[in-house]
């Protein structure tokens, strides 16, 4: 086979059968499209993430027997947690700042003692009617 030496693309109808090549070019265009979403979503991401610096001791992760970034990611936890129970801020955000998905974050909030619905006494009533 000669190499192409031209600027112009390579066919693969010129290799494969016309029926390959169309699977081939619509496969080809959903991944092209896949990823481009993906990036252009992780870019947005990015983009509209904050910083938060926290100063601390350097000998607190040791006073909580942890490693750093096992202290760091503990701590992280637990302002979502916090926030969340406060109500500032819904289970998919305090989900993002761990960051886990949102089911993992409800099902971790046990750990610190945070429940993952938080009903009143009315709308509890109204769930129990409605059931």
């Amino acid at each position: 086979m000669a190499v192409n030496s031209s600027s112009s693309p390579i066919l693969l109808s010129t290799f494969l059968p016309q029926r390959l090549c169309a699977s081939l070019s619509t496969t080809i265009r959903v991944y092209t499209l896949t990823y481009l979403i993906f990036s252009v979503n992780f870019a947005r991401l990015l983009s509209i993430m904050n910083t938060l610096t926290l100063n601390y001791p350097e000998s607190l992760p040791d006073s909580a027997r942890l490693s750093r970034q096992e202290f760091e990611e503990t701590m992280r936890f637990a302002m979502a947690a916090k926030l969340f129970e406060l109500g500032r801020i819904s289970s998919g955000q305090a989900a993002q700042l761990v960051p886990m998905d949102r089911y993992t974050f409800l099902k971790s909030l046990k750990q610190a003692g945070v429940a993952a619905i938080q009903w009143d006494n009315e709308e509890f009533a109204s769930e129990v009617a409605n059931a």
